[in-house]
């Protein structure tokens, strides 16, 4: 097995650029949980990806006679709740522009009916963000190796 040993200035280079990688990464992710706008299109994304999957169950139930079960699932949808408890995005460092950036977003998040936690997780979303007028696009979800490389990308 060979033995890697590294010492004098290129130990002290390595070192360097491990600091300036954590100090990048440290500076390049924010809070944004008081971002309004962000946290209604945030939001809005949540119910969509949510919504339909518990509608489609819903119409299956009355195809096949069961009205009941129906009316429940359709209950629970309008007593449904989506909480962002964390909303942290990763900004690009190498960007010197002041218009639209490329911004990935971690949400953490529960969506609680009135009996129980139907989901509870962490999602990844690229976004589009225009600086000016506070203009959030969601464009897709994305991993959380984008998210944590952002700033490099």
């Amino acid at each position: 097995m060979a033995e890697i040993k590294i010492t004098g200035w290129k130990a002290v280079i390595i070192l360097f650029g491990v600091a300036i990688f954590i100090a990048f990464r440290i500076i390049s992710i924010g809070d944004m949980t008081d971002n309004e706008v962000l946290m209604r299109k945030v939001k809005m994304e949540l119910m969509s990806e949510y919504f339909p999957y518990e509608i489609n169950k819903a119409e299956k139930a009355l195809e096949k006679g069961k009205t009941d079960d129906a009316f429940d699932r359709v209950g629970k949808l309008a007593t449904t709740e989506i909480d962002v408890q964390d909303l942290k995005g990763s900004y690009p460092v190498y960007v010197f522009s002041t218009g639209k950036r490329d911004v990935v977003i971690k949400v953490r998040f529960t969506i609680t009916d009135e009996q129980s936690v139907v989901k509870d997780g962490i999602n990844f979303y690229l976004c589009e963000h225009h600086p000016f007028g506070n203009t959030w696009y969601i464009k897709h979800s994305v991993s959380q190796y984008r998210y944590y490389m952002n700033f490099i990308l």
